[in-house]
């Protein structure tokens, strides 16, 4: 999934613009992010995760959210797809507050990527 997304920021740099194939991987990395900050706060709530663990845990997937939302805020797309990247990129700019922040509101954010997933999916 990870090439996916060097695949994408790769054609975006290049200065083309995202196909909804390329978008949709964005999105659905999106969500396999909220996904996993989501689990991460569960377990450190649940203390099956120490608390150390965690913080790096966070802080790793937490740079890994703001480049692909940087990726998202330099990326163009085709005028129909124009709605779902905006919505791409407030939802990543949430997920990232959220997942820095270690807030209870990540399932939330996991559930309206998962339905802009089902949008953008070709």
């Amino acid at each position: 999934m990870r090439g996916l997304v060097v695949v994408c920021a790769f054609a975006a740099a290049c200065g083309g613009k995202l196909d909804r194939n390329e978008l949709s991987g964005q999105v659905r990395q999106l969500h396999a992010y909220a996904s996993e900050a989501h689990l991460l706060g569960v377990q450190t709530d649940a203390d099956d995760t120490p608390r150390a663990y965690a913080r790096v845990q966070r802080d790793q997937l937490v740079d890994r959210i703001h480049d692909l939302v940087e990726d998202l805020g330099e990326a163009e797309v085709a005028p129909e797809l124009d709605p779902a990247l905006r919505r791409a990129q407030v939802l990543g700019a949430e997920l990232e507050s959220a997942a820095r922040a270690g807030r209870g509101d990540l399932g939330a954010i996991e559930a309206r990527l998962a339905v802009l997933d089902e949008v953008v999916r070709p």
